[in-house]
């Protein structure tokens, strides 16, 4: 019953965001939803296959949809308009990510934390607003890292961040001028840039 209640509950917030957002087609909103019930209902390994099993509708469906570009970014920010109080951060963070094999696009050499080595895989940075009152921090967007040549590592890499936040700035804005990063960040480069926007 409990579960239940959580599920109608969750499809009416989304179901609320969708209809604020521009650009969304009916099928597109049923679509979502659906989708974002069977993440939350699929034990084990999500592919096309699974959602066509647990679903009434076929997994070339959801192959075709799929295609389709979503603004993942818009629907985060207006969640956490509707969701969070006035005492908002933006925090950014990049993440490795382990990945090995001979198939794996854009597969670079980045540091990872957890070792404090530098390693072979893909990293991501992570872009999200922290509630202080509710004591969490909610994800915007994740954009992946290209991967960057040896003599160019430190340059590209903040080139590349500082993409990042130019791309979103008024999303960033909207929430709070306040970011919270790495000190990693503290390059002079950096700092100047974000100073400018």
């Amino acid at each position: 019953m409990i579960t239940q209640d959580a599920f109608t509950s969750g499809k009416s917030l989304i179901g609320t965001i969708l209809d604020k957002m521009v650009g969304i087609s009916e099928r597109q909103k049923v679509f979502f939803i659906e989708v974002t019930m069977l993440f939350l209902t699929i034990k084990g390994k999500i592919n096309f296959t699974q959602m066509g099993r647990f679903s009434s509708s076929p997994e070339v469906r959801f192959c075709n949809m799929f295609k389709k570009v979503f603004d993942f970014l818009s629907f985060n920010s207006l969640f956490i308009t509707e969701q969070c109080g006035d005492e908002l951060i933006v925090g950014f963070d990049p993440s490795y990510l382990s990945k090995s094999g001979k198939h794996t696009p854009n597969l670079s050499y980045f540091y990872c934390g957890e070792t404090g080595m530098i390693k072979r895989g893909k990293e991501f940075g992570c872009l999200d607003i922290m509630d202080f009152k509710q004591n969490r921090a909610y994800h915007i967007v994740a954009v992946e890292t290209p991967p960057v040549k040896k003599g160019d590592a430190e340059t590209g890499l903040i080139n590349h961040h500082c993409k990042i936040f130019t791309q979103r700035i008024s999303t960033n804005k909207k929430h709070s001028k306040i970011l919270i990063i790495d000190s990693w960040f503290n390059r002079q480069k950096f700092v100047k840039h974000l100073t400018l926007l």
